[in-house]
């Protein structure tokens, strides 16, 4: 059993639903799906949590792929609250759902010596086993170099969208506790990232084909859609998630996923989703 990660509300929902898809397609070994969410508002933005409807769905659906396949929910507002209100970056331009993933030290949420953490804007081209069975009892974490911050940062600076998590030696070091006190206390651009990078004293820089932060590759097992730059025929910045089809297939020209939208077109509860989207 390999236990997976996802942060995010409602808004993000299909994205952890398509990136799941794709996970339980390709790995043979059963998949245990954690979803770490709160109600949160800040300013008018969205901070609804995900809905246990909506968790009894994507738990059927992964079941019609493998029976042993599971979706774990977990409602971390008190938790959130706690650690982080009145803090330094509750209002920056990134998500503070992100920030739940600094709970997963905390054994009364997981339980494992290891887990793999995932952004809701990844989607998998290979069985995850290659990424969870590699060997980090000597690391607190292994991530893959940010494709842009290794060379505008630092070129070890790592991006944090997939982590393979020791969770076992994260709690020796107390290393998301230290995160969460410091990104409590400093302001940072990207806070929660940044924390990993100050703080982690263990990386194992993983190869990139473990997060393709551009188009995938063959080897490519987890594919990041995350922002990137077009240079031609002008300069810009794109931020295209998977979720937004004609634009994965017209404009980044990625069809790998299509059989994963064919079934969720197929077998996800549509309604599931329609209620979310028009309750934002």
């Amino acid at each position: 059993m390999i236990p997976i990660v996802y942060c995010g509300n409602k808004k993000v929902f299909e994205g952890i639903v398509l990136s799941s898809i794709s996970i339980a397609r390709r790995t043979k070994e059963p998949i245990e799906i954690h979803l770490f969410s709160m109600n949160y508002c800040i300013d008018g933005k969205n901070g609804e949590m995900i809905e246990l409807s909506q968790v009894e769905s994507l738990r059927e659906l992964l079941k019609l792929i493998n029976k042993d396949n599971e979706v774990i929910f977990h409602d971390l507002t008190n938790e959130f609250i706690k650690a982080f209100v009145g803090g330094k970056n509750l209002d920056t331009k990134y998500t503070p759902y992100a920030f739940l993933r600094l709970f997963m030290d905390d054994t009364s949420i997981l339980p494992y010596d290891k887990a793999i953490y995932l952004d809701v804007d990844t989607m998998c081209l290979n069985d995850i086993s290659n990424l969870f069975d590699i060997n980090i009892d000597n690391y607190e974490i292994a991530a893959g170099l940010d494709y842009m911050g290794k060379f505008w940062v630092n070129k070890n600076y790592c991006n944090s969208g997939v982590i393979l998590m020791n969770l076992k030696n994260i709690r020796s070091t107390k290393l998301l506790k230290k995160c969460r006190k410091l990104i409590f206390n400093h302001w940072y651009i990207m806070p929660d990232q940044t924390a990993l990078y100050l703080l982690t004293q263990k990386v194992l820089y993983l190869d990139r084909c473990y997060n393709e932060q551009r188009k995938p590759k063959k080897d490519t097992v987890i594919k990041h859609f995350n922002k990137g730059i077009k240079w031609l025929p002008f300069f810009h910045i794109y931020n295209i998630k998977q979720w937004e089809r004609e634009k994965v297939h017209h404009k980044l020209k990625i069809h790998e996923f299509d059989e994963d939208y064919e079934f969720f077109d197929k077998y996800f509860k549509k309604e599931v989703l329609y209620e979310t989207k028009k309750a934002n």
